[in-house]
């Protein structure tokens, strides 16, 4: 793991990885998680997102090898490819760790999607369409593409993956940068329970 005799989920081959099953749908959500490449393999690589893609609230988090800038996409919403000016500094630096976190915030209109690296925002988008998140079985590190009997696994991680957290609310973008910095050894300071946690 990041810290001496800590140990973290290793994914070294190219069909690793993680899953997780979420019942239900929800208005907000948050994920964080901290992750270290040492290569892309694959053109795409995937931090995390929904099993089974083509329902609206699903989603995933992936990175591509030309960039390595986290980017969003989001079923029912076109792909996220326009970042703003400031996100040629969220490139995901090789074989060191970097925290991801991914918030969805409810408002009137559909859900606002923020994309944090490092306690740092990224990019923030306010889909049109989506009205709840639906990560169903959710997969860390990889995403398996289904077409009728056939299965195979693609956009992989080879990666690290240590303190995947969940929260079943909205993060604010202190607590965002507070988790980043309880991260870090040099600068630990207290930050308060989330007592909405998953």
């Amino acid at each position: 793991g990041r810290f001496p005799g800590s140990e973290a989920l290793t994914m070294p081959h190219h069909d690793s990885h993680i899953l997780l099953d979420f019942m239900g749908k929800f208005e907000e959500l948050s994920l964080s998680s901290w992750i270290c490449v040492p290569y892309f393999n694959d053109s795409w690589s995937a931090v995390y997102g929904s099993r089974y893609w083509k329902k609206s609230g699903c989603f995933r988090i992936e990175m591509p090898r030309t960039s390595r800038i986290p980017s969003l996409f989001m079923w029912g919403e076109s792909k996220m490819a326009t970042r703003s000016r400031t996100q040629h500094s969220g490139r995901i630096p090789l074989s060191s760790w970097q925290m991801i976190s991914t918030v969805f915030e409810k408002s009137s209109l559909g859900i606002i999607v923020h994309i944090y690296l490092n306690g740092k925002l990224l990019l923030s988008h306010h889909t049109e369409h989506v009205k709840f998140v639906e990560p169903g079985e959710f997969l860390i590190g990889n995403i398996q593409e289904i077409n009728g009997k056939s299965r195979s696994w693609t956009r992989a991680l080879n990666a690290m993956s240590d303190e995947l957290i969940i929260w079943q609310r909205a993060l604010g973008s202190e607590e965002v940068s507070d988790l980043f910095l309880v991260g870090n050894p040099n600068h630990m300071p207290p930050v308060e329970s989330h007592e909405n946690s998953l």
